[in-house]
């Protein structure tokens, strides 16, 4: 997180240590591998359950991809709203970097959602079972707001070579946490929908 941040936490975020480089390498190095692992279990506990819409074998790199992006935006976001007379500093370095990443990160990231749903279409599954998700209100926000606005269109300005300014900036990042957190919303919307209609099928069956 920005010094200017960290610097706000209660006793800790003034600690002296902070400002040795090779105590914040080793924090790399040992928070990489747990980042991972929080990014990717909800999508394993999804998985592993009897609801449909979530059983599918996709889902954990769905939610894995979905992290990387939203976690990188959400950083540097702060970096940019704490850190106002470094900016263009961020831009130019930080940004520049997650740039190329991102040139790679939601490709990946829009072939796991397709493979998600793909997944339903092949043969011995039943397609009925995604249908809530991809129509109706519930797909207009999937393919609009989790797919367009989340995915191609920070992946359409992130891969133009133009010189990238703070306004630009911004719109990918916010695009980027605002399908990531759409894309929660709708799975778990959609999820516990799929749950409600059969105890309710349950409760008044004949």
């Amino acid at each position: 997180i920005p010094a200017v941040v960290r610097e706000r936490l209660p006793v800790i975020g003034r600690w002296p240590l902070w400002s040795q480089q090779r105590v914040r390498d080793a924090l790399g190095l040992v928070g990489s591998p747990v980042a991972l692992l929080v990014s990717v279990y909800t999508g394993v506990l999804l998985s592993a359950t009897s609801i449909s819409i979530w059983r599918n074998l996709a889902l954990p790199a769905l939610f894995c991809f979905s992290s990387m992006a939203t976690g990188f935006a959400a950083g540097l976001l702060l970096a940019l709203l704490f850190s106002p007379g470094k900016r263009q500093e961020i831009i130019a370095g930080p940004f520049r970097w997650l740039q190329g990443s991102y040139r790679v990160l939601l490709p990946a990231y829009l072939l796991a959602i397709l493979v998600y749903v793909l997944l339903f279409f092949i043969p011995g599954m039943r397609q009925e079972e995604v249908l809530p998700l991809i129509t109706g209100w519930n797909g207009l926000v999937w393919w609009l707001g989790v797919v367009g606005v989340g995915i191609v269109l920070p992946m359409v300005l992130v891969l133009e070579r133009a010189k990238a300014g703070l306004s630009r900036v911004i719109v990918v990042l916010g695009a980027l946490l605002a399908g990531g957190f759409l894309l929660r919303l709708v799975l778990v919307f959609t999820g516990q929908e799929h749950v409600i209609a059969t105890a309710y099928r349950l409760t008044y069956m004949p």
